[in-house]
């Protein structure tokens, strides 16, 4: 008896919990990022109106920039592990290719052209 070929469901479920998990944590870090830049704007704001001196902003600066650095590093993390999984995505929709087949009257055959293995030319 034939077969038609059959997606492997656990394997796709995994690589689409994968995927998602990766997308929220790239959300979540853009959220971190932005509540740091948020945070930094009202101290920016506390030393134009004159609550806060010019040397405490000077000094949350060098911690601002490196948190942001932090946080675009584990960004472009996330988004390498992204690239990876879509790449096995790719593999694992390759491997789903379809083989043909076509009634006869015997039965249900391969379609599939069937091509002789290369020879070694002979020097």
């Amino acid at each position: 008896m034939v077969k038609a070929k059959k997606m492997d469901k656990a394997a796709y479920e995994d690589i689409v919990k994968e995927l998602s998990s990766q997308a929220e944590m790239i959300r979540s870090k853009q959220r971190s990022k932005q509540s740091i830049m948020d945070t930094f704007d009202k101290e920016v704001r506390s030393y134009r109106t004159g609550k806060i001196s010019r040397k405490a902003l000077r000094a949350s600066v060098p911690r601002v920039n490196k948190e942001i650095r932090e946080l675009d590093r584990e960004i472009k993390g996330h988004i390498a592990s992204v690239e990876r999984a879509a790449k096995r995505v790719m593999l694992f929709a390759g491997r789903q290719k379809t083989k043909r087949f076509k009634a006869t009257m015997l039965g249900i055959r391969s379609a599939e052209i069937k091509r002789k293995p290369a020879r070694k030319k002979k020097k």
